[in-house]
């Protein structure tokens, strides 16, 4: 597995998503632990360990990974909206600027929509939205 083409490498990531969705916990994390050593220059195997450590209640191992993430790949959009739900939920401090970051650097998409309704929510404006409400925890990624 450490020589994927680029297609290769989407399809095992959705697959992991697939299962993290499908609630196959233990096949969405092996997959995600070993494309995670092996394709250190993608952050969403990453992601998925995080999102698959805040769903099993890990909530400061799935911030602290994605914050990990965010070290690594500092212009990762997706990674700075879902860290601004996960410490918003967790009610950690700081959240706000995670959000406002991310529309920054973007406008469309799921992590925008997500960072909107995150402040929007919270009475911190961002009222307009390009596109419908961001949904539940596993509707993600951009």
């Amino acid at each position: 597995m450490t020589t994927l083409q680029a297609s290769e490498l989407g399809l095992l990531i959705e697959v992991g998503f697939w299962a993290l969705d499908e609630r196959q916990f233990d096949d969405a994390e092996a997959l995600f632990a070993r494309l995670s050593e092996v394709q250190r220059e993608n952050p969403y195997p990453r992601i998925g360990l995080a999102m698959l450590a805040y769903s099993g209640g890990n909530r400061d191992d799935a911030i602290d990974r994605l914050r990990g993430v965010l070290r690594d790949f500092p212009e990762a959009v997706f990674t700075r909206s879902l860290l601004a739900r996960f410490m918003k939920e967790n009610g950690q401090a700081g959240w706000e600027t995670y959000a406002r970051e991310t529309l920054e650097r973007v406008q469309e998409g799921v992590a925008a929509d997500t960072a909107r309704v995150l402040l929007r929510d919270a009475g911190l404006g961002a009222n307009e939205s390009s596109g419908p409400n961001p949904g539940p925890l596993m509707s993600r990624r951009v």
